[in-house]
């Protein structure tokens, strides 16, 4: 396994998050992780990081926050800097790739809590394994 470090939209490492959809609190907006980890620190309590897994089709290219991410497999995870507890936080994620000669893509906005762990899909970009079958139409 590779294990990435250091942050170019999120900070990143091979971990094994268990799925977890964050709850949206109304009237607050989420906050961009922007924020020097060292910054976050002296805002409050201890930081917490968040695991992300990202899950890929073959031959998709991932940005996130409009940054291109080398990834090394089709499922990389990713964790956060130190994020301050009872702040909302998200990441706009967006996968590309070539089907068929065309580009196509697909965007999601992640929203989580300093200590989530969670796991998004662009299952949307996989080619239906699907196979077409003529029929033996007797007329």
């Amino acid at each position: 396994m590779v294990s990435y470090t250091g942050c170019i939209g999120g900070c990143h490492s091979n971990y094994a998050p268990v799925p977890v959809s964050p709850p949206v609190v109304p009237g607050k907006a989420p906050e961009k992780i922007m924020k020097p980890a060292e910054e976050i620190k002296k805002e409050g309590a201890a930081p917490k990081e968040t695991k992300l897994i990202v899950d890929l089709p073959t031959d998709a290219k991932l940005f996130i926050d409009d940054r291109p991410i080398q990834v090394a497999s089709q499922h990389p995870i990713f964790v956060t800097p130190g994020l301050q507890a009872g702040k909302t936080y998200y990441y706009d994620l967006r996968a590309e790739m070539m089907r068929d000669g065309k580009a196509v893509s697909d965007t999601k906005r992640v929203i989580f809590h300093a200590g989530d762990e969670l796991r998004e899909s662009f299952a949307s970009l996989e080619r239906p394994n699907q196979e077409k079958v003529a029929a033996d139409i007797k007329k």
